[in-house]
C-alpha cells in the first residue's frame, strides 16, 4: 500500500512543483497558470464592498488600492490578492481549477486545468476575462499558501487574503534515539484536498529537517531515512507558531561499524552504499558519524555488499551476511596520496602538454582497463589528487604525426623534425604521501627507412609501424609516400619492438620487417622481394575486368588485398618473396575462386597462372507471398540461405512487399528458410542456376 501511496504522492508532487514554477513567473506575457490544491470544503465566496485590512507595508510590498475602486466588468472577475495585512502581493497568480481524481489516496482534489487571465498587477490587483460563467478559482503567491474561493462568477468583485507558509521545523531519530543522518520526509493529506501539499524536504546529515507548510492544519507525514526504514504517522497538528517535531524511527539495529584510517583514527562521513548481494538498482545508504561509528536499521536476513566512500581516501568494498543478531564489524579506509610528475628533456626543459599515464601495475594486462591520464602543464608538471598506495606505471603518452615538434619543442636547435621516446617508470606510491617523480625523455630524429629493390629506390611506397598485439595493437603510418630515395620517415618513434609493414605498389603483396627500436637516430633499410605472378581471369569468353584480387602467405594469415585485374583480366601482383601463397578473386557476377597453394622458391620467382575460367554467380530472387502481419516488437520478416552443408550463406530481412535477392553463390542446391515475428513460417529446397531464377514462394495459411 505504502507503494500505491507513494506513486501517487510522486505524481502529485511533479505537478505542484510545475505549476508553482509557472505561477510565480514575473512575465507579464504569461497567461495565468494551472496550479494544484484545493479545499473541497472551502465555502462560496461572496462579493466584497469593503475595504482589505491594511496594518503597514513592509519593504518590496505595495498597498493594495480599496477595492471598490475596481471597476466591476459584466464580463470579468475582478478583485485583489493580498496578505495577511491588506498589502497587494505582486508576484501572486489566478487560476482557474476544477475537481478531478487524484491526491495521495487518489481521492478527489482540485486542480487547475486551463489557462485564464493574467498574472496580478503590483498592487495586488486583477481581472479575469471569462468566455461564459464562472466557478472555482486558487490564488498563489511565493511564500504564502494557496487559496481557492468557489462559485465565483462575472461581474463579481473578490479579495484573495492568502497566508504566509508555516515553517515546520524537526528531527528524525533513529531507533537508538540518535540523529537520522540523511532521508527524505513528506507532509501530505490522505484526502488529497489541500491546497500546496504535499511538502517534501531533506533531512540534514544531524537529522534536522524543515519544511514550510500552507498553513495550520492536520496533516501526515512519511519518512523515508537513507537506511531503509519508513515511517507514518497521521494526525499531526500544526499551529502557526508550531513546536519542533521529533519523529523517531523503528527498526532492528542490523550492522554496527566503525571506520577507521591505518593509523586507527575514526573517519567522519564516510558514506556505505548497500544493497542485496547481486541486485542493483538503487540501495541503502549510511554515513559514519563523528567518532567514526556507523549504523545500519532494519536491513533484512542474508547476503549484503557494500561501497565504502570518503573523499581522500581510497573506495573499499566489503561484503557482509546480515542474521539475527546485530552484525558488529571494523572496517579500516586507505587513506589516497598525490603524485607529482615533472617531464623533461634530456638538458632539463619541461615538456609542457605532455600526456602522463598513471596504470595500477597489477591488472595492467587486464583487457579494457583505462589508465588515468593528466597533460602536463606550462612547467612540464602532471599531478594526480588522489592516488591510492601501491604500485603504479608512469608512462608518458605521444600523439605521432607530422607536426609532433609543435607538441613538444626540441631542446637543440634545428631538430624540428624530433619526436620522443617512450619512457616508463615503475613506482611505489606510500599511503597519504606526496609522491614526485621525474620522466626524462630522450629524444630522437625520426624513423627513416630506405626501400629498395634490386638495389635501386622505390617510389611511392607505403609503410605502417605495429607495435604490440590485440585490442592494445597501435598502427603509426609514414608520413608520405617514399619519396625519389625511396625513403619512408615515421615520426614520433619509440624505444621497443615494432613490426614493419612495407608495400612497394597497389599491385604489390606487403613486406614484413621485425624491428627493435632503441636510442639514438635509427635508419633501416628494406629490400623489397622481387617475385611475381600473372595470369588473366575470363568470364565466359571475355576478360573478367576490375575483379578484386587478395593473396595471404599461410592458410591461418590474414588475406590482404592486392589490387584489381585489368580490363582484359589480366592479372599482375608483385612484391611476393620465397614462401606459399594463395590468391582469391571475388566480386557479384561470378562465384569467388580460390587457388591452390603457389610456391615461390626464391624472392625472384616468376609464376605463370594461365587462365583462370570464372563461373557465374548463381542468384537466388523472388517474393515472399501471404507473410503473416508484423505484431510489433524487434522480430520482422527474415529470409535465410542456407548450402548443401546447413552453412548460412545469406541472412537479410525481406522488402516491405517481401522481395529478397542474394548473389555471389555458387550453382547448386541450396535451402531457403523465411522467419517472420521471431518464428520460421517456410522452408523450401531450391536450386540456384547462374544468372539467377525468379522464385515465387508462398507461407501456407
Amino acid at each position: 500500500m505504502n507503494r500505491v501511496v507513494a506513486l501517487a504522492g510522486g505524481a502529485l508532487l511533479l505537478a505542484v512543483v510545475a505549476v508553482a514554477m509557472v505561477l510565480f513567473s514575473k512575465d507579464p506575457e504569461i497567461q495565468v497558470d494551472p496550479v494544484v490544491g484545493g479545499n473541497g470544503d472551502e465555502p462560496e465566496a461572496e462579493e466584497v464592498q469593503g475595504d482589505p485590512v491594511r496594518a503597514g507595508n513592509p519593504p518590496g510590498r505595495v498597498a493594495a488600492p480599496p477595492v471598490e475602486e475596481i471597476a466591476l466588468d459584466p464580463m470579468a472577475l475582478v478583485g485583489l490578492v493580498v496578505d495577511e495585512k491588506g498589502n497587494g502581493l505582486e508576484f501572486a497568480r489566478v487560476a482557474s481549477t476544477r475537481r478531478q481524481l487524484g491526491g495521495e489516496q487518489f481521492g478527489m482534489t482540485w486542480q487547475s486545468v486551463q489557462l485564464v487571465g493574467e498574472p496580478v498587477s503590483p498592487n495586488g490587483s486583477f481581472r479575469i476575462h471569462l468566455a461564459g460563467g464562472g466557478g472555482t478559482y486558487v490564488a498563489a503567491a511565493p511564500g504564502y499558501a494557496p487559496l481557492r474561493k468557489t462559485g465565483l462568477t462575472v461581474g463579481q468583485r473578490v479579495v484573495f487574503r492568502l497566508q504566509p507558509l508555516v515553517e515546520q521545523r524537526g528531527q528524525v531519530l533513529d531507533p537508538e534515539g540518535g540523529p537520522a543522518a540523511g532521508g527524505t520526509l513528506r507532509f501530505f493529506d490522505p484526502r488529497g484536498t489541500t491546497d500546496g501539499l504535499p511538502v517534501d524536504a531533506v533531512v540534514r546529515a544531524d537529522g534536522t529537517f524543515s519544511a514550510a507548510l500552507p498553513g495550520p492544519g492536520q496533516y501526515s507525514v512519511r519518512v523515508r531515512s537513507a537506511a531503509g526504514i519508513e515511517l507514518e504517522r497521521s494526525g499531526i497538528e500544526v499551529s502557526r507558531d508550531p513546536p519542533a517535531l521529533v519523529l523517531q524511527l523503528n527498526g532492528r539495529l542490523a550492522l554496527k561499524a566503525q571506520v577507521t584510517d591505518r593509523g586507527g583514527r575514526p573517519v567522519a562521513g564516510a558514506l556505505l552504499q548497500v544493497q542485496r548481494f547481486g541486485e542493483r538498482g538503487q540501495g541503502l545508504s549510511v554515513a559514519s558519524h563523528a567518532d567514526g561509528s556507523l549504523k545500519a536499521f532494519g536491513l533484512g536476513a542474508g547476503d549484503w555488499t557494500g561501497f565504502l566512500s570518503k573523499e581522500g581516501f581510497a573506495d573499499l568494498a566489503v561484503d557482509f551476511g546480515v542474521g539475527a543478531e546485530t552484525l558488529e564489524m571494523q572496517w579500516s579506509m586507505v587513506r589516497n596520496s598525490s603524485v607529482r610528475v615533472r617531464v623533461s628533456d634530456a638538458a632539463g626543459h619541461a615538456l609542457a602538454g605532455t600526456e602522463v599515464n598513471l596504470l595500477a601495475e597489477t591488472p595492467l594486462l587486464k583487457r579494457g582497463l583505462q589508465p588515468d591520464r593528466v597533460h602536463a602543464d606550462s612547467e612540464g608538471v602532471a599531478v594526480f589528487p588522489q592516488v591510492p598506495p601501491g604500485r603504479y606505471i608512469l608512462s608518458p603518452e605521444q600523439i605521432p604525426g607530422p607536426r609532433v615538434h609543435i607538441l613538444f619543442e626540441s631542446a637543440e636547435p634545428g631538430q624540428r623534425g624530433k619526436g620522443t621516446l617512450a619512457f616508463s617508470q615503475l613506482v611505489q606510491v606510500e599511503e597519504g604521501r606526496e609522491a614526485e617523480f621525474d620522466l626524462v625523455l630522450v629524444r630522437h630524429l625520426v624513423l627513416t627507412v630506405h626501400v629498395v629493390r634490386d638495389g635501386e629506390p622505390v617510389v611511392g611506397a607505403r609503410g605502417f609501424l605495429h607495435r604490440g598485439s590485440g585490442p592494445r595493437r597501435k598502427t603509426h603510418e609514414a608520413l608520405d609516400l617514399s619519396d625519389i630515395q625511396g625513403d619512408l620517415r615515421f615520426p614520433a618513434t619509440w624505444m621497443g619492438e615494432y613490426i614493419l609493414e612495407v608495400q612497394g605498389g597497389p599491385n604489390e603483396f606487403p613486406a614484413f620487417r621485425n624491428y627493435e627500436m632503441s636510442a639514438g637516430y635509427p635508419e633501416r633499410t628494406l629490400s623489397l622481394p622481387s617475385g611475381s605472378l600473372r595470369g588473366r581471369l575470363l568470364l565466359g569468353d571475355h576478360g573478367a575486368s576490375s575483379v578484386e584480387l587478395s593473396m595471404r602467405r599461410m592458410k591461418d594469415s590474414d588475406w590482404r588485398e592486392v589490387g584489381i585485374s585489368e580490363d582484359d583480366g589480366s592479372l599482375l601482383v608483385s612484391g611476393l618473396g620465397k614462401g606459399n601463397y594463395y590468391l582469391r578473386v571475388s566480386g557479384e557476377r561470378f562465384a569467388e575462386w580460390e587457388s591452390e597453394q603457389l610456391n615461390f622458391a626464391s624472392s625472384a620467382s616468376h609464376l605463370e597462372l594461365g587462365e583462370v575460367h570464372l563461373q557465374p554467380a548463381a542468384v537466388l530472387e523472388g517474393v515472399v507471398q501471404n507473410l503473416p502481419a508484423p505484431q510489433g516488437g524487434l522480430f520482422g520478416s527474415l529470409v535465410v540461405v542456407l548450402d548443401r552443408n546447413g552453412v548460412t550463406q545469406a541472412s537479410l530481412p525481406l522488402s516491405g512487399d517481401g522481395a529478397f535477392r542474394v548473389t555471389g553463390l555458387e550453382p547448386g542446391p541450396f535451402v531457403v528458410k523465411v522467419y517472420a515475428n521471431g518464428a520460421e513460417v517456410l522452408s523450401l529446397a531450391v536450386d540456384a542456376v547462374a544468372g539467377g531464377k525468379a522464385l515465387e514462394l508462398r507461407v501456407p495459411d
